[in-house]
């Protein structure tokens, strides 16, 4: 596993030069970058620090704000969620209630509020909701509502949240 490990590590960090080197077809260059990013991590228990600094990274910096590829990160990381540590999902969360409204493309909001829905616990996820509609901002409540509709999505029918998720529309 530790050579495992090193091995995501160092794909991670060619994956870290190749994105900030780019000067044309970022696009096209985060989306491979994406797919070289889930299989560096597909063996490992848990994402390696320098991968998960490598995600924060692509979630947070402006130059990346343009492009819909974004999505296809938060793909990766939703569909493997389990190799998140607890710590590395707090700062995700933060993440990308802080950076969701930088994303141009709706495709990228969505998968923001996709990722949120899937990744966390009910009680967190309509926290967030409610944190994203109190933002007051098209692209907040854009990202509440996709928020809301994976959730109820993924709830069983008599989950007791679904009616909170509903009144918050409702009220809104």
């Amino acid at each position: 596993m530790g050579d495992a490990m090193q091995t995501a590590a160092a794909t991670c960090a060619d994956i870290e030069e190749r994105l900030f080197a780019a000067k044309k077809r970022l696009n096209s260059v985060l989306q491979d970058c994406a797919l070289e990013f889930d299989e560096a991590r597909l063996c490992e228990r848990e994402l390696p620090d320098r991968c998960f600094g490598v995600l924060v990274q692509v979630l947070t910096n402006n130059r990346f704000r343009r492009c819909g590829a974004l999505a296809d990160w938060l793909i990766y990381v939703v569909v493997d969620a389990e190799s998140l540590t607890q710590e590395q999902k707090a700062t995700l969360l933060d993440v990308l209630m802080e950076n969701h409204c930088k994303y141009e493309r709706e495709v990228a909001r969505y998968a923001v509020g996709d990722a949120i829905a899937s990744i966390f616990a009910p009680p967190e996820v309509v926290a967030a909701i409610k944190e994203l509609l109190a933002k007051n901002h098209s692209r907040s409540s854009y990202v509440a509502l996709a928020t809301a509709e994976t959730l109820l999505r993924e709830l069983e029918p008599d989950h007791p949240i679904r009616e909170t998720v509903k009144d918050l529309f409702r009220a809104g």
